[in-house]
């Protein structure tokens, strides 16, 4: 989302110091906080709005106070004490319910619901959305920011797995029970987060930014256009702010160290998915989900070999064709196909049955497979989009994301439009009795062609690979070359 810097005025979608400052301003801002000799008056004895002072008093105009030259990081204390409060809070309540009696799974689920709920409502962002935007905003974050709860919890006591107040597991009973031969997965389950805590080595202050961002970071497609806005903003206040702190605190290697605090987000989702996961293809459902296109290959072969196997009628109807086509006689060949509608000698039409059965079923088989993929292509095309739209991550890696999934839609249709819709076409064709002669062959030419089509999508929308190629074959110059020309 495009916005005019507040110093410049030229648009920009970045966002520094909680403002709309664009990348260049906000360089100079800072250099202009570091600088000791800094001019106390226009150069121009006036307002010219180009000099380093006129510039650094529109700074000033714009939100930022002059104490931000001397002191780095009072800008998002007030944030950080503030999110300190709110989870001071959260923590308290928790631990008022853990002097209650007979505490079980059911309870700590509810408590810590409950508790999660004050505190997203207490945010400034949920009161700026209406009500099922609320809903919403809650909805996607409470699996997310209690998972990290947990896992912070679990990192400041000095424990490598996630547990409820007096050692409750925290994992729902069925999961416990589907898994009970499967230990290491419940460690895995319960042990990801905590370990990559541990890993960073993340303070309490990060803990709050880091769980700020994860509850602004909602599917962008169940929001309003201004509800998305206020959650955008709030998120690039967050995000900024937890820069900032890690320029302040790690002057070496601040933007690794943020790098790394965001990584712990994807953790999160990640355990968070693999729960959801495990259950659906762990175990004998795997053998089921793999089984499905042996089933798929199954009905075709059953299909062609009982159904549509050799007869006579089919070989009086193929034996002129083949010989004249071939030179073969029907003893030397062997053929499997459908044989619908013969005509006998007095100008009737004879419907073969089982011919016809094997036809519709593995026509059924296409329908079914063109509907899985448009159906599973438009629900991977609406999750893939929400998490590239909403992802926090630079915007080179963000174009890539982008690129990779554009080749992943081409990468759909290239099968929908080489193999199944031809098929469907052609097998259209033969239950209207329509022959079309020599066209036929154009459904195995372009099934032929698949595989080396399929990875054409990849080569040309991905701008690396498509560079690397039109490089090698001398169709692209690399800077490196035109550099060497010029020097020679």
């Amino acid at each position: 989302m495009m916005n005019p810097c507040v110093v410049c005025g030229k648009w920009t979608s970045a966002f520094n110091y909680g403002a709309n400052f664009c990348n260049a301003c906000k360089i100079f801002y800072r250099r202009a906080m570091k600088t000791e000799n800094f001019p106390s008056e226009c150069l121009k004895e006036g307002n010219c709005s180009k000099c380093r002072f006129c510039r650094y008093q529109l700074c000033l105009n714009a939100g930022l106070s002059p104490p931000a030259r001397k002191s780095t990081n009072s800008g998002f204390l007030s944030l950080i004490k503030n999110l300190e409060i709110l989870d001071n809070q959260r923590k308290e309540k928790v631990l008022s319910y853990s002097q209650l009696p007979h505490l079980n799974f059911n309870f700590w689920a509810e408590a810590t619901y409950q508790t999660t709920l004050e505190f997203i409502s207490s945010l400034e962002v949920y009161k700026l959305l209406n009500d099922t935007e609320q809903m919403v905003l809650v909805w996607q974050s409470v699996r997310k920011y209690n998972t990290l709860c947990f896992a912070m919890r679990a990192y400041t006591d000095q424990r490598d797995m996630v547990e409820f107040p007096k050692g409750v597991n925290p994992l729902p009973p069925e999961l416990n029970l589907y898994f009970q031969n499967f230990p290491c997965v419940l460690y895995k389950i319960r042990s990801n987060v905590v370990t990559k805590l541990r890993e960073i080595s993340i303070t309490n202050d990060e803990f709050l930014l880091l769980s700020a961002i994860l509850i602004c970071d909602p599917v962008p497609s169940m929001f309003t256009e201004s509800g998305q806005s206020h959650v955008d903003w709030y998120q690039k206040l967050y995000s900024s702010t937890l820069f900032q702190y890690c320029q302040t605190h790690y002057p070496e290697n601040g933007p690794s160290r943020f790098s790394d605090l965001l990584s712990v987000i994807g953790v999160v989702i990640q355990t968070i998915e693999i729960n959801r996961l495990r259950l659906t293809f762990y175990g004998c459902k795997i053998w089921f989900w793999f089984s499905i296109p042996v089933w798929y290959a199954a009905v075709w072969f059953c299909t062609g070999y009982f159904l549509s196997e050799p007869n006579e009628a089919t070989t009086r109807f193929i034996k002129d064709d083949v010989k004249n086509i071939f030179e073969l006689e029907p003893d030397a060949y062997i053929y499997l196909g459908p044989y619908l509608y013969e005509t006998t000698t007095d100008g009737n039409v004879k419907v073969h049955i089982l011919p016809f059965i094997g036809l519709a079923i593995i026509s059924a088989t296409i329908v079914s497979s063109i509907i899985f993929i448009v159906l599973f292509a438009t629900l991977c095309y609406i999750r893939i989009s929400d998490l590239v739209i909403a992802s926090i991550i630079s915007a080179r890696i963000r174009s890539l994301q982008r690129q990779l999934f554009y080749a992943l839609v081409v990468q759909t249709l290239v099968p929908l439009i080489l193999m199944h819709i031809p098929a469907a076409i052609m097998f259209a064709f033969v239950f209207l009795n329509i022959d079309l002669g020599v066209y036929s062959a154009i459904v195995s030419m372009t099934i032929a062609l698949y595989p080396a089509v399929d990875p054409i999508p990849t080569m040309v929308i991905v701008n690396n690979y498509r560079r690397t190629i039109l490089t090698y074959l001398g169709l692209r110059k690399t800077k490196t070359s035109e550099e060497g020309q010029k020097r020679f």
